[in-house]
């Protein structure tokens, strides 16, 4: 029997198929074959509905957006550093979706 998945779960699923997508993607461009801009829309939209759906007001989708693509396409340290000296680490992708969720919690972005 199929268990249902929850709003968090799905957002999980959905950002890891990107960036298994664009790890393979970049694997592919160092044989030679371009992948650019080839599902650039599908994929961008992904984006949005995670944010969307993790979220409410879109000054918290944007910077739910703008976290998600930070996660799946910078290399660098995944780690949030709040005001006050506070770091999150988000390395884990359902770390990332606690702190977009609880993101009006912490005082990130408008009240």
């Amino acid at each position: 029997m199929k268990r249902n998945l929850n709003k968090k779960e799905i957002c999980a699923r959905a950002l890891n198929v990107i960036k298994a997508h664009t790890e393979r993607a970049r694997s592919a461009y160092k044989l030679g074959v371009d992948l650019t801009g080839y599902d650039e829309a599908l994929i961008t939209r992904i984006e949005e509905l995670v944010s969307e759906t993790l979220t409410t007001g879109e000054d918290n989708c944007a910077i739910a957006l703008d976290l998600a693509q930070w996660w799946l396409y910078e290399s660098v340290e995944k780690k949030i550093r709040l005001d006050g000296g506070v770091v999150i680490d988000v390395e884990d992708v359902d770390d990332l979706l606690r702190f977009i969720v609880d993101l009006h919690k912490l005082g990130v972005g408008p009240e």
